[in-house]
């Protein structure tokens, strides 16, 4: 399983601002697409494991929630590999 994040294309540039701005999320998203980030499970360990997704949530809505991208913008969805 992967986790996937999708932003909206109207704050994809945001979303890349905030990532980049922030040690973690750059080092634990790959951007596959131009609105599109997979979490890294090397970084961030087990993404089965609900304290492992629950930390990578709670990290992305607060860097999001500082430049001010409404959660409405953006969802996270588990895929199959």
């Amino acid at each position: 399983m992967k986790m996937v994040l999708r932003v909206s294309l109207r704050e994809a540039g945001r979303a890349s601002e905030a990532i980049n701005d922030n040690w973690h999320l750059k080092k634990g998203f790959n951007q596959v697409e131009t609105n599109v980030w997979e979490a890294d499970s090397e970084f961030w360990g087990d993404l089965e494991d609900e304290d492992n997704v629950d930390e990578l949530k709670f990290l992305v809505e607060n860097q999001f929630g500082f430049l001010g991208i409404s959660e409405d913008e953006y969802e996270f969805n588990e895929e199959e590999e």
